[in-house]
C-alpha cells in the first residue's frame, strides 16, 4: 500500500483498504516504527515494522540491502529481558518444551551478529541467558505449582525447604 502517508496516518488514494488497513493497526494498538523511504526508488515506506510497544525496539536503522532488492534493510534490536514474566507461583513444564522449535530459532540466529554488541564475556553470557529465557517463555509451558504442604499441621509445614 505505497499510497499511505505513515507519517501522518493518511493517504492519497481515497481506496477503502488503506482506510481499513490504518485503522485496523489503530485498534489493535499497533505502532508503526519506520519513518524513513525503504524503496529509494519511489521514496516511499512500503515496508513496515508493526509492534504493540514501541519501547522494547532499539537502535532502529534503515540501511543498505546486505542482499540484491530495490528495498533497504531494516536493522534494530529487541529488548526481550523479561518481557514475558511468569507469576511467581507458577514454574516452567520444561518436560513439555517444544523442543523442536527450540532448537530451530537456535539454529537460525547468527552468532557472530548476536554477540557483536557484547564487550566482555559476562555481557555474551547475559545476552544469550536473555534469549533463552525469551525463547523458554514461548515454547516451554508454564504450570501452578501445587502447595504440597497445605493443610498439614503448621509445625510440619513449617519444615519445608525453601
Amino acid at each position: 500500500m505505497p499510497s499511505i502517508d505513515w507519517l501522518n496516518l493518511s493517504h492519497g488514494s481515497g481506496s477503502s483498504r488503506e482506510d481499513i488497513f490504518i485503522s485496523s493497526c489503530l485498534s489493535n494498538g499497533l505502532f508503526q516504527l519506520i519513518q524513513e523511504p525503504t524503496r529509494p526508488a519511489s521514496g516511499k515506506i512500503l515496508d513496515l515494522l508493526l509492534v504493540s510497544n514501541p519501547e522494547i525496539i532499539q537502535n532502529l536503522n534503515i540501511e543498505k540491502s546486505p542482499v540484491c532488492s530495490d528495498h533497504r534493510a531494516i536493522c534494530f534490536d529487541m529488548i526481550i529481558n523479561d518481557y514475558y514474566p511468569i507469576p511467581s507461583d507458577y514454574r516452567h513444564d520444561f518436560l513439555r518444551s517444544d523442543f523442536v522449535a527450540l532448537e530451530a530459532n537456535l539454529s537460525l540466529v547468527n552468532w557472530i551478529s548476536f554477540f557483536s554488541a557484547c564487550k566482555s564475556s559476562d555481557e555474551m553470557y547475559t545476552h544469550f541467558v536473555s534469549y533463552l529465557n525469551f525463547l523458554n517463555s514461548i515454547f516451554t509451558p508454564v504450570f501452578k505449582e501445587r502447595d504440597y504442604f497445605k493443610g498439614l499441621h503448621k509445625h510440619i509445614a513449617k519444615l519445608k525447604l525453601s
